[in-house]
């Protein structure tokens, strides 16, 4: 029988290795994708356009389902050095383009379009960008044609609905700035 902290570290050993096999797996659903990528349970992704990932990617989705999609003609690249968490939805239509060093909270929607036209037209599809260093809060909503700015921290259950400037922390439905950070 094992102790409490060798069960511990079994745990912990079988969870790495089991997120890198995953990561090998789900490999196959990005157009290109760098090394370490590390998958943690339920992430799906629908790539029928073009989706590149960057070194260091962590997607989780250990208590709800993570999910990429990528429509025909559409393309989501991911930088370095990404966290993505649970239960987080990224829609690319036309470009969802995310930086370097990104954190993104669980549940988060990033999409570039409404998935519905006016009346009977086609939906309108406007690109998304996440800049270097963006920290993105629990339930933050980004809407389609937002610019966020590097080094910007985007406040739980905020609604992102035009550009942000960087280095600023974010809040509110609909969000707007409210502080410059230093640094």
């Amino acid at each position: 029988m094992l102790s409490g902290n060798a069960r511990l570290f079994v745990y912990r050993i079988t969870k790495f290795v089991r997120s890198r096999c995953r990561g090998i797996w789900m490999r196959l659903n990005f157009s290109k994708v760098g090394k370490n990528l590390s998958i943690f349970r339920s992430v799906r992704v629908f790539n029928y356009g073009t989706i590149n990932a960057g070194d260091n990617l962590k997607i989780s989705g250990d208590f709800a389902l993570t999910l990429l999609k990528c429509n025909p003609g559409g393309v989501i690249s991911i930088g370095n050095d990404i966290f993505i968490n649970a239960g987080t939805r990224i829609y690319a239509a036309k470009n969802v383009s995310i930086g370097n060093n990104c954190l993104i909270g669980p549940e988060v929607l990033v999409s570039d379009t409404d998935f519905h036209g006016r009346g009977q037209g086609s939906p309108e599809a406007r690109e998304v960008v996440l800049g270097d260093n963006v920290w993105i809060g629990a339930r933050v909503i980004i809407l389609k044609g937002v610019k966020i700015g590097e080094g910007c921290i985007i406040g739980a259950g905020s609604v992102v609905t035009k550009d942000m400037p960087s280095k600023s922390l974010v809040a509110g439905n609909p969000a707007v700035v409210k502080k410059t950070l230093n640094g």
